[in-house]
């Protein structure tokens, strides 16, 4: 039997993997077409010795006038009742009838194979090729042999489908040749690579790496390891090598390809890829040796990514809490300046002081101690320095610890609220609401005696 008989006996073989792509077909949608256009879908699958790459074509049918189709193709009773309680076709109209399944059609059908020997690397191309035009794909037709015998409607049908993967379009392998997995090809899934986007955030990885790449001679570097890239494919496996080339950090880079080969030398598995990576990233940024398999290499990986995940968020909490500190710190100088202003609107609540046998509760006396109070308590208190709508006050225990800082409206005098560190409620909020209740005549004496101050300043 000869190659060519052995690929048409195996060729009926193949699984069908239409429902497959009817399934995800809807990611092929570009909303900024109104009108009819196609996708290429790249998928492949191994039968013997072959890797089989399999170009299918999914022609979409837009109708932006849908609604008016529909609604004049119901019952006429439903039609007529729908048009008499609305004037026209609006929000109720598609809150009735989903669009969803009417505004796109769908016809998907396979046109191209090429047949990848993973043994010899021989190459052979079939294609359903329409014979009125070759310029477009059918959906009907015998599978012609494009590798002999060419004739000016296989050039053209060659011309215008064997291409490398496209710029537009998905991608992937839903089976693979055990050679070509002993050598690191792992599989490309570029399903959520969206078609026609151009931004870089919303197309995935996978995409990135595998645009106009000719696959059948990727194959061949990998299985002869004849480039720099193939090796690399076969040290990491593929999805690891296209995890590393898309990393902007170039110090990332070289540290993760470090954690690699470490993970080689010590015959590693990696049980949990995420995990692994988000763990290394980690360690990454927070300067651990990545040389060393006591990170790289732990015996349980969930359970060391965990710990690692729980001492970088600490350390990035510390982090931000020293910008929090040192921003408010810097806010210092302008608060002095700002004394006087205080002073002036404030004045006559500073002397308050409301004591009980646990607690004592003052006002906060200058913009300076606002940003102290914030400090200490890790809240934004410190951006209530100029509000002279509202009073501010800390309790703390009789040993001047804080306890919490409220707001009392000077409208209604109100407790607005009362906030532990870190925002959180305390065990006293219920005796600092009972001591400053029994005392809230004297912020309103006080308020009064305030507004007399603010009157005679404004004359």
């Amino acid at each position: 039997m000869t190659k060519l008989q052995e690929i048409r006996a195996l060729q009926s073989l193949l699984p069908d993997r239409i429902k497959e792509i009817q399934s995800m077909q809807e990611c092929c949608v570009d909303s900024e077409y109104t009108d009819h256009h196609c996708v290429t879908v790249f998928g492949t699958d191994t039968i013997g010795d072959y890797q089989v790459i399999r170009k299918f074509d999914v022609e979409i049918e837009v109708n932006m006038n849908w609604e008016y189709d529909l609604i004049y193709s119901l019952p006429e009773k439903e039609q007529k009742r729908f048009l008499d309680e609305h004037e026209c076709i609006n929000d109720n109209f598609y809150e009735i009838y989903p669009y969803e399944d009417n505004l796109y059609q769908y016809e998907i059908g396979e046109f191209m194979q090429i047949w990848y020997n993973v043994k010899d690397h021989s190459l052979y191309k079939f294609g359903r090729i329409n014979k009125k035009d070759c310029h477009y794909c059918r959906l009907h037709g015998q599978w012609i042999n494009l590798s002999q015998r060419m004739t000016k409607r296989k050039e053209t049908f060659l011309d215008r489908f064997d291409c490398n993967m496209p710029s537009e379009g998905f991608y992937k392998d839903f089976s693979i040749h055990e050679d070509l997995v002993k050598a690191g090809y792992d599989g490309i899934d570029a399903f959520d690579w969206y078609y026609g986007c151009g931004e870089e955030e919303s197309i995935s990885r996978n995409s990135l790496f595998i645009r106009d790449k000719n696959i059948n001679e990727l194959y061949t570097d990998i299985l002869l390891n004849r480039t720099q890239e193939a090796t690399r494919i076969r040290l990491y496996g593929l999805d690891n090598y296209i995890y590393l080339i898309t990393q902007k950090d170039e110090a990332y880079q070289k540290e993760l390809m470090a954690a690699m080969r470490v993970c080689q030398r010590h015959k590693y598995q990696i049980t949990n890829t995420e995990a692994w990576r988000d763990m290394i990233f980690q360690l990454y940024k927070m300067g651990k040796d990545l040389h060393n398999p006591h990170y790289v290499c732990p015996t349980n990986l969930i359970q060391a990514h965990d710990k690692i995940s729980t001492q970088y968020r600490n350390a990035l909490n510390r982090i931000e809490e020293k910008k929090r500190i040192k921003q408010l710190e810097s806010e210092m100088q302008t608060a002095a300046q700002k004394l006087n202003e205080f002073i002036q609107h404030m004045q006559a609540f500073l002397d308050l002081c409301f004591s009980n046998d646990q607690l004592v509760i003052r006002p906060l006396r200058s913009p300076i101690e606002y940003i102290q109070e914030g400090i200490a308590m890790h809240h934004c208190v410190a951006s209530y320095k100029e509000r002279y709508n509202s009073l501010i006050l800390s309790a703390r225990n009789h040993q001047d610890e804080r306890i919490a800082t409220i707001e009392v409206s000077l409208h209604d005098y109100k407790i607005i609220q009362i906030r532990g560190k870190h925002n959180q409620a305390t065990e006293y909020d219920q005796d600092i609401a009972v001591l400053l209740t029994k005392n809230m005549k004297q912020i309103r004496k006080a308020n009064k005696k305030q507004q007399i101050i603010n009157a005679a300043l404004s004359a």
